[in-house]
């Protein structure tokens, strides 16, 4: 009897300590499982943040060109109205008839003045963001590079969604910044764009044929490249840039669910 208790509290010794075992196990697991949970959550938390972060930066920087813009219209541009009105009065007095060559330049200057202020002053507010696609603005662009000679821009333009106004300007800026540093610092006669939707993706694609760069040793030297990843980064997509010296520059964007 004594031998057939010993070996029931052996099996119950060893069940209760195989419980144990499990249940730390068991804990342990659940633990490790929240953690990860935890731990991912607050990666996606810091995540997001700094999507708001880059978004309240970009619409920052627009709020900021907009009020600029009023500024130069409403106050600038009137007064320099007034100094030009004022200059051509001064150039119709017979009285001043013996300033009348000093005059006339200040007046030629005052209304040259104002026409590149109003140019600049519609270019910063640029409704055409609002009225057209994302594929009309870079089929716009391309035509008034172009128009310059400097380089043939090419554009093959599949998608002409009407994307929010945030995406048609981030993307709308990038194209032309990428345009701008193929000109002034590639020294490029070619560059291609290509705006495809491939899976629910909107895909940009931007290749020019310049001299391109060591990507290890100048990739953020004068090319404006993190100010084009800020803004694709605050719409949440995808920026890879490929270049080689004497190979050109690519650059592809991919935008998800872009509608």
């Amino acid at each position: 009897m004594e031998k057939t208790e010993i070996i029931l509290f052996i099996l119950l010794f060893n069940l209760i300590l195989i419980f144990l075992i499990g249940s730390v196990i068991y804990f342990v697991y659940q633990y490790r499982k929240r953690k990860i949970i935890y731990d991912n959550e607050k990666v996606e938390t810091s995540k997001k943040h700094k999507l708001e972060l880059l978004k309240a930066q970009v619409d920052g920087q627009e709020q900021t060109m907009q009020f600029i813009a009023r500024e130069i219209h409403d106050n600038v541009t009137q007064k320099l109205t007034l100094a030009s009105l004022y200059s051509q009065m001064m150039d119709a007095d017979e009285r001043l008839h013996a300033f009348k060559e000093n005059i006339q330049p200040i007046s030629h200057i005052l209304e040259s003045s104002l026409v590149e202020l109003r140019s600049l002053s519609k270019a910063l507010i640029d409704n055409s963001l609002q009225q057209k696609t994302i594929g009309e603005l870079i089929l716009e662009e391309t035509r008034i590079v172009n128009s310059t000679g400097m380089t043939y821009v090419s554009a093959h333009i599949e998608d002409h969604a009407n994307l929010s106004v945030e995406m048609k300007s981030n993307l709308f800026r990038v194209v032309q910044e990428f345009i701008q540093n193929s000109l002034k610092h590639a020294q490029a006669k070619k560059i291609e764009i290509n705006l495809t939707r491939k899976n629910h993706q909107l895909c940009l694609s931007l290749r020019d044929d310049g001299k391109g760069f060591d990507m290890n040793t100048s990739m953020e030297k004068g090319m404006g490249l993190n100010n084009m990843k800020r803004r694709i980064e605050s719409l949440n997509g995808s920026f890879e840039l490929i270049s080689k010296k004497d190979e050109g520059t690519t650059m592809i964007i991919l935008l998800s669910n872009p509608t």
